[in-house]
C-alpha cells in the first residue's frame, strides 16, 4: 500500500493537481484491487471468526479455484480475431504490422482477463523510441493505474500508470493527458520528470470496460463482494471439516 509521501513532490504546472488526484485514486483503490487479484489466484487466506476453529488448524492452507473458474469461463468466450469494417474489408487501417510488432493478441487476452477481474483494464498508445515499433501499444492493469472519466465526451480525461516499485513504494509513473505524456521517476530520493507532447488530441489511453453502467462508467468487477463472501464461507467449511477429522 502506498504511503502519503509516495505522492511525487514535483511541479507539473497546470497538471500538478491532476497528478496528485490520480495518485490518490490509485492509492485508495489499490487495496481492493489487490484483494480481488488474490481471490482470482486462490491466494486469499482464511477469514476466521475466532470461535470454533482451534489455533493449530487455522494455518491450514485451504484454497479454492471458484473465482478463477467463474471469471475465466466468461472471458474465454471473447477471442480477438481481427479488425474489420461493415464493408467487410480486412485490415482497413493497415494495422497488421502494428498488431504483430506489439504482440497485441497476447496482450489483449491478458487485458481482457484483467478487465473482468477489476472492472476495467487499459490500452495505452504512444510513439516508440529508437529500436521500438513506431506505435507502442501496452496493456495496463487497474491494479497499477488510475483514470479520470469525462462523462460528457465519454472518454478518459487523464490516466496514470505505475511503471515500477521498490519495496511496495512506487518509483516510476507515467501520466497521460490530452496534450502530454509525463515520465515521472524517483532516483536517490528525488523526483524528476520529462514531458513529451503528442498530437492525439485526446488522452492516448483507452479503457476495456467490464459491466458498464451509467453510474459506473469504468465498470464492475466480476469478482463481486457476494462471490468473495461465498469463497470465505467455503474455506471456513473446509477447515472445519479438517477440525472434525482431527477430532474423530
Amino acid at each position: 500500500m502506498a504511503e502519503l509521501d509516495d505522492v511525487p513532490n514535483i511541479d507539473l504546472g497546470a497538471d500538478t493537481v491532476t497528478l496528485r488526484k490520480r495518485v490518490g485514486v490509485w492509492r485508495d483503490r489499490y487495496e481492493m484491487n489487490v484483494r480481488r487479484s488474490r481471490y482470482h489466484d486462490g491466494e486469499q487466506g482464511l477469514k476466521d471468526f475466532g470461535i470454533s476453529i482451534p489455533p493449530q488448524v487455522r494455518q491450514v492452507r485451504a484454497a479454492l479455484g471458484w473465482t478463477a473458474k467463474g471469471l475465466n469461463s466468461f472471458t474465454n468466450r471473447s477471442q480477438f480475431e481481427a479488425f474489420t469494417v461493415s464493408s467487410g474489408v480486412d485490415d482497413p487501417f493497415g494495422l497488421s504490422e502494428v498488431i504483430e510488432q506489439n504482440n497485441f493478441v497476447t496482450g489483449f487476452e491478458a487485458a481482457r482477463v484483467s478487465s473482468a477481474m477489476h472492472g476495467c483494464s487499459f490500452l495505452t498508445v504512444t510513439r516508440g523510441d529508437v529500436g521500438e515499433p513506431a506505435a507502442v501499444v501496452l496493456a495496463r492493469s487497474a491494479e497499477d493505474s488510475a483514470a479520470l472519466w469525462d462523462r460528457r465526451t465519454r472518454r478518459l480525461s487523464a490516466f496514470l500508470s505505475v511503471v515500477d516499485s521498490v519495496d511496495g513504494r512506487p518509483v516510476e509513473f507515467v501520466m497521460y493527458t490530452p496534450e502530454y505524456v509525463y515520465e515521472i521517476v524517483k532516483k536517490s530520493g528525488v523526483w524528476s520528470h520529462t514531458r513529451k507532447a503528442h498530437m492525439m488530441g485526446e488522452v492516448p489511453a483507452y479503457p476495456l470496460v467490464h459491466g458498464y453502467e451509467l453510474r459506473r462508467p469504468l465498470g464492475h468487477s466480476r469478482i463481486s463482494r457476494a462471490a468473495m463472501y461465498f469463497v470465505d464461507a467455503a474455506l471456513r467449511t473446509i477447515v472445519r471439516s479438517e477440525v472434525s477429522s482431527e477430532f474423530y
